[in-house]
Order: structure tokens, then sequence, then C-alpha cells
């Protein structure tokens, strides 16, 4: 399979926000709205070449063989016509090439909001042939406004190699001048490291995966400072923020497209939604005069 083509534009995905880090797992999938026989689907927030080999198998599959949790992802080569062909994962919203049989990277990735230092993930790799590696790669950008584009800041690849237990994978990145909102990371897994003419069926296991972000003190965020509840919530009902220092703060609420669909500054512990949004994911931001934090929230009916 050809290597995944670099145009990348922004996009923001769902997030998990945890103790100065952002975590993806593997638990929530979902489903292509095609019919059978085209029965596959991918983790939510990635994008993956499942819709490339539909015809066939799928190569992204969950499997209960995890780090934690009750779920990781399993990242599979294929043989198709008798060649082994590559099988990868993209963060975000990834465009299909079916001409070229590859993933262009427009719409995917991460908005970078604080100073990205570090990128782990837990995984395990085997292979048929007992030889080889999975691959990982990262991908910093930022948008040039006067240029109409996106530059890359920083490109890290990785080889994962055999084994049969679950290793961490862990990068450290150094950007020091990074622009929120306008710079973004994409990281993209493949289940053999020479993607173009794999070597045996290699199955790469991934699971727990975590962006580090210090702020601009390059002192850790402590993301304990707020509690959200309920969570899920009624779009008819209030979100209440606990937050132990009782500091103004600016709360928006975003959808998936990334647009404020609520924002207030205020004190006050509770925010009231608005009956007619729709049920789903939404991206809840609080920014104060120290640090910003993030977390998903699901509204029901």
């Amino acid at each position: 399979m050809n290597k995944i083509v670099l145009i990348i534009l922004f996009s923001l995905v769902a997030i998990i926000n945890s103790f100065g880090q952002i975590m993806f797992n593997f638990e929530d999938w979902k489903t292509p709205e095609r019919a059978v026989p085209f029965d596959w689907s991918e983790p939510e927030n990635w994008t993956s070449t499942n819709r490339l080999t539909e015809f066939i198998n799928p190569g992204i599959t969950q499997t209960s063989d995890a780090y934690e949790g009750n779920a990781a992802v399993l990242i599979s080569s294929l043989q198709i016509f008798g060649t082994t062909t590559t099988s990868s994962l993209v963060l975000g919203n990834g465009l299909h090439d079916f001409k070229a049989k590859t993933i262009s990277l427009d719409g995917a990735g991460l908005p970078i909001d604080q100073r990205l230092v570090k990128v782990s993930a837990w995984y395990k790799y085997e292979n048929s042939q007992n030889t080889g590696a999975g691959s990982v790669e990262i991908i910093v950008s930022r948008w040039v406004q006067n240029e109409n584009k996106r530059t890359i800041l920083a490109y890290e690849t990785a080889k994962l190699p055999l084994s049969d237990s679950y290793k961490q994978m862990e990068i450290n990145l150094d950007i020091d001048d990074y622009v929120p909102q306008m710079d973004s990371v994409i990281l993209v897994f493949h289940s053999e490291e020479n993607t173009n003419g794999a070597l045996g069926v290699g199955k790469l296991y991934v699971d727990d995966v975590r962006f580090g972000y210090v702020s601009n003190t390059n002192n850790p965020i402590d993301q304990q400072t707020y509690i959200i509840h309920p969570n899920p919530v009624s779009k008819n009902g209030f979100l209440t923020i606990i937050d132990h220092l009782n500091e103004p703060k600016n709360i928006r609420l975003y959808d998936l497209n990334g647009r404020i669909v609520r924002s207030e500054n205020t004190e006050t512990s509770t925010l009231r939604l608005d009956p007619f949004l729709e049920s789903g994911l939404y991206i809840l931001e609080i920014a104060t005069d120290r640090e910003m934090f993030k977390s998903k929230v699901i509204i029901t009916e």
C-alpha cells in the first residue's frame, strides 16, 4: 500500500482529557452506513483502511486482548489477490483515495491547545514470518494563513518490533513555539513497517494512546481542577462544573465540526443547555487565566 499522502487540514475530534493528557482508548466503535456485505466497523475518532478493502475483509478490528479496559484495536495486514497489503489507522477524519488505495490526511488530526511534548501508546506485534515490525508516524503541522496551506513542523516515525506482550511506545517532541488552534498533530499506525510490499502477515495491537502536554509555564496541567456532572446529560438539563478554585472562566461547548453551540463567561458552577441541540458527542472547553481544560460530553434527549 502506498504511503499515506500528507494532505493536512484542521479537524476537531472527540477527546478524553485527564491529568494533563489527552487519551484515546478503543472501547467505542462506529459502523458504516452501508448495506451488507460491507460488515465492518472502526474506532470512534479514527479513520481506517477498512473502506478500501470492504469487498474482501476488514484489516482494522476490535479485540478483547487489551492492555487495559475491555477492548483494543487490532491492525492486521491482508492477503489480497496473493499480495500482502498493509492496513493503516489514522487519527481524525481522513479521506479515502480509492484510486491510490490509500488515505489522504484531509481533515485528520488533533488541534494543539498546549505545548505537545510526548506521544505514547501500548502495543504488541506479531508476524506470520516471525520478522518485521509495525510502525507509527507522528506529523505536527501549522496552518499558514497568508499561504493558505499547512507546513510540517515535525515528523517522527518509529518501528514497533515483535513483542508477544504489551510494551509502551513513547516518542518525545520538542516544539516550543506552538500556536494554539493553528497547529495540529496527526498520528498514523501501520500493520507493517514497509507499507510498499509488506513481508509476512503482520498483526499490530494498539491500546491506550496518549498525548502529553505542558502549560505555557512548563508546569504539567492539573486537570483534576474540574469535575463535570452529570455525563451523559439531557439537552433540557444543566451541566454542573465542580471548580475547587471558584475562579472566573469562559465555558464553550463545541460540536464535532468545531462550531461553538454554547458559550458563557461565568463564575457559577452550572451551564444550562439548549433543548434544540442534537443528541450526540460534544467537546466542553473551560478556559481560565491559568489553564485550559477539555472533556467530552454526551448529550441525550
